[in-house]
């Protein structure tokens, strides 16, 4: 029996299990780590385990199953991975087994995540600023700024612009409260945000301003190039084919055909129903 799967053998055993290696495995787990290792083979039972569990955990805290497809996600699983092997590696080689460390060892708290992403935040902002900045006045580009009610009302502003490299960029500037609904309140709002990127209202001149077609928000740009969004436009759009207006808004050409307007309603309705469904299995997850 070789050392790597003397290795693979040690690290398999339970932590409850009274073994110790001896110093000829630990000497050649040592010579045998710096050769170029075979790749683990995952067995199917531990797939389909890790497989319930993510499904578990997109029902529990409501989130897409494509999130494991995402850089972040991906890339925090695998430094986990790399760690977990280090601290089993690290375990043969000093013949020692340890009992691996509980989540509340590993994981930070919320609090310990905020206060690192405020400093990087923070040592990042001046060189940032200066981006934002230089790319507008040269190239131009966008602002865009929306706001909703959910209990308490936000206001969040982003910059979208393409670069010296012809690759598009947005970057969400900021979100926050919104203490009034006025277009006073609105532009100061939106000034105040750009104050806090070192960017004047003299950048105005070079960018568009997009935002919903809110009477307050006409308004408080009304000295700007502003648009409307298109995407809050489709959403109306489709939104009022299945609730309309009391009274009518769109014109015979937006309208659709009666068999069109059919089932759309009855997306609209399925769709509801799946809601209620969804919300009910993550209740009974939850209490279970």
């Amino acid at each position: 029996m070789g050392a790597a799967e003397r290795m693979r053998m040690a690290l398999a055993i339970p932590n409850t299990f009274p073994f110790k290696l001896d110093a000829r495995l630990t000497q050649e787990s040592k010579e045998e780590i710096k050769e170029e290792p075979e790749s683990y083979i995952v067995p199917d039972e531990t797939k389909k385990e890790i497989t319930r569990s993510l499904a578990r955990m997109c029902a529990i805290d409501c989130i897409a199953f494509n999130t494991v497809n995402h850089q972040g996600f991906r890339g925090f699983i695998d430094l986990i991975m790399q760690l977990s092997f280090n601290w089993g590696r690290e375990s043969v080689i000093k013949g020692h087994l340890y009992k691996p460390p509980t989540v509340d060892q590993v994981l930070p708290s919320h609090v310990t995540i905020a206060r690192s992403v405020i400093n990087q935040v923070d040592s990042l902002k001046g060189p940032f600023d200066a981006y934002i900045l230089s790319n507008l006045m040269e190239n131009g580009g966008a602002f865009s700024m929306d706001c909703t009610s959910k209990n308490f009302r936000y206001a969040g502003v982003a910059v979208h612009f393409i670069d010296n490299d012809w690759v598009y960029r947005n970057f969400l500037l900021d979100i926050h409260n919104l203490w009034g609904k006025d277009a006073r309140s609105i532009r100061n709002d939106f000034n105040s945000t750009l104050n806090r990127h070192n960017l004047s209202e003299n950048i105005l001149k070079n960018v568009w301003i997009v935002t919903d077609e809110e009477a307050a928000m006409k308004a408080a740009f009304a000295d700007c190039h502003r648009i409307d969004c298109n995407c809050h436009l489709c959403n109306t759009t489709a939104k009022r084919i299945v609730q309309p207006y009391k009274s009518p808004k769109f014109t015979l050409v937006m309208q659709l055909e009666n068999y069109v307007s059919s089932e759309i309603e009855t997306v609209d309705t399925t769709m509801k129903n799946a809601i209620h469904v969804i919300n009910a299995v993550k209740f009974v997850i939850f209490f279970n």
